[in-house]
């Protein structure tokens, strides 16, 4: 295990991704974020992705319209009309025009039960063409199929919308008649997910909601609607409203019944697994089309949500916000992914990294090899006391992976610490050897612990006594006071210290272990402080220049 003390000798020495680099030096990690989420409008779902589409009729359906004497027909007549002579001649530049139509129909009519209809269509007609007639092959460029694509997403987004406005999102078994008399019958939908249906409380378009005030779109045009996964139920690294990336897509299969009734089915696809997606062609070959990715609008989701209480209270009450502490997985562990972990410095929360982790997905070759993690702690408590449990997290979600028989990238794991949280991460790359206890105890490590209870003692050994993590490969520091900070001994630092209620287990097991050490205690203990009483050092007063535990932590090497 290497470590450094900056980011430019990190980037000197190791070879993890140039872009992993600079997005740690530029997104600002843990600076607070505004960024917020709210409903969309009408337009704003229409323009949801579109770079390569528009809401009025293309040229070339207009010019079919006017050849064909369609232009002062019905949109009903139309349809059926260029239907018919879809079946009868299978132009190849019909169904475009199909797809094209249905979709401005749609989108200009104020009758929902009928717009359906016509985004049911206009996906089903691109989706023909995509996979009767285009051919990637012979023409990476085509133009149509870009157009084409377009229409499906929108369409497909649309129609989702319109089911789930329904209550029919997750229905199964029913029919819906075309307005060219096609019936389309929707079998049950497969979810190709992480976790079963059950476990995702709400499934929803990532276009009916707007981002405002990222910085990056990770976001990339393929085929298929982009979902937000929320998660309903608690389980561990997973709290309850935690999401995740999906992509949707609507798959029609061969007609049947003399090509009046075609089978439709939902798939969601896991898009942090694989970013692309093979579909049935004509004559019995199959396409591979990228999937259309958008990685922001859930993480963007994910975080604007308010926590129960804020980063100032998370500091001040340890004890009543211990809840929230702990590993955050984003997404479902994979072994052939090194995991990252992200650690937040003083006063802060895992809601001040999206920016960087937005940022990180963007890139698809990080993502293809990195998994991204947080880790989250009360601020307020004692270093060494956030530290002792970050090590234990780690070790034990390796138990957990170990356990599977899935270690295949795990340790490669990388650590990023901003401010205090550089502290924390630091200390699993060293091997204290029973120094710790020669620095704040005036006797042996034997004879310390043996004024002790075990429960006093595992406590005192989780912090001082502790062995490097094998299993983390590189650490990157962003601003952290390895040498501590002046602020902490400002009277802005102390009125922090005052204002701080640490957890009472930390306060009872401290208080018991001065009183039963007693005299051995060095240099007013360091760890624990007599003053009028029994007194556990803080977080923020750890990071004073002269602390003793930051003194400690400088002369254990960095292994």
């Amino acid at each position: 295990m290497t470590a450094i003390n900056s980011v430019c000798r990190f980037a000197a020495h190791f070879s993890i991704s140039g872009a992993l680099i600079m997005a740690v030096l530029f997104s600002g990690g843990c600076a607070s974020t505004d960024v917020r989420v709210a409903e969309a409008d009408n337009e704003e779902i229409t323009a949801y992705g579109d770079e390569y589409g528009g809401s009025s009729l293309r040229k070339r359906t207009r010019n079919v319209l006017a050849n064909l004497l369609l232009t002062d027909e019905s949109p009903e007549t139309v349809v059926k009309k260029l239907s018919r002579y879809y079946q009868e001649e299978k132009n190849t530049v019909l169904l475009p025009v199909l797809s094209d139509f249905c979709w401005n129909a749609g989108i200009n009519t104020d009758d929902s039960d009928l717009a359906m209809r016509y985004f049911l269509s206009a996906a089903l007609f691109s989706y023909d063409y995509l996979a009767a007639f285009d051919r990637p092959e012979d023409n990476v460029y085509n133009p149509m199929r870009i157009e084409q694509m377009w229409i499906y997403n929108q369409s497909l987004t649309r129609f989702y919308l319109y089911l789930q406005s329904r209550g029919l999102g997750d229905s199964s078994d029913y029919n819906i008649e075309l307005l060219n008399g096609v019936k389309v019958h929707f079998s049950r939908p497969e979810y190709e997910l992480p976790w079963p249906r059950e476990r995702y409380k709400n499934i929803f378009p990532c276009a009916a909601v707007k981002i405002s005030n990222l910085r990056l779109d990770s976001y990339r045009f393929g085929i298929g609607c982009p979902l937000v996964l929320e998660t309903g139920m608690e389980q561990k690294h997973f709290p309850a409203g935690s999401t995740m990336p999906a992509t949707l897509l609507l798959q029609f299969e061969k007609p049947s019944e003399g090509g009046r009734k075609i089978e439709a089915k939902f798939r969601y696809l896991d898009v942090l697994r694989s970013e692309q997606v093979s579909l049935p062609a004509g004559r019995g070959k199959v396409i591979n089309i990228p999937l259309t990715l958008d990685f922001s609008t859930p993480l963007a989701y994910r975080v604007n949500k308010p926590l129960q209480f804020g980063d100032l209270l998370y500091m001040l009450r340890p004890d009543s916000t211990s809840a929230q502490e702990g590993l955050y997985l984003l997404e479902p562990y994979q072994p052939d992914k090194i995991p990252v972990v992200f650690v937040h410095g003083l006063m802060s929360s895992l809601h001040t990294w999206l920016q960087m982790i937005n940022t990180l997905y963007a890139d698809p070759v990080l993502r293809e090899r990195f998994q991204f993690w947080g880790f989250t702690y009360s601020s307020g408590n004692p270093v060494l006391y956030s530290a002792g449990k970050f090590r234990k997290a780690l070790s034990g979600i390796r138990e957990e992976a170990a356990a599977k028989g899935s270690l295949e990238n795990f340790d490669n794991m990388v650590l990023i610490g901003h401010s205090m949280g550089g502290l924390v991460c630091k200390t699993a790359a060293m091997n204290p050897d029973g120094r710790l206890y020669q620095e704040f105890f005036s006797a042996s490590k034997e004879e310390v612990r043996n004024k002790l209870t075990d429960k006093q003692r595992v406590m005192l050994d989780e912090m001082i006594d502790f062995k490097k993590l094998d299993f983390v490969k590189r650490i990157v520091f962003l601003a952290v006071p390895h040498r501590g900070s002046d602020w902490a001994d400002s009277s802005i630092g102390a009125l922090g210290v005052n204002l701080i209620r640490l957890p009472v287990g930390l306060l009872t097991n401290g208080v018991e272990i001065t009183e039963g050490v007693g005299m051995m205690l060095r240099n007013a203990g360091g760890l624990f402080t007599e003053k009028k009483h029994p007194y556990i050092r803080t977080g923020i007063e750890n990071l004073d220049p002269d602390d003793p535990v930051m003194k400690a932590l400088l002369k254990l090497p960095i292994l």
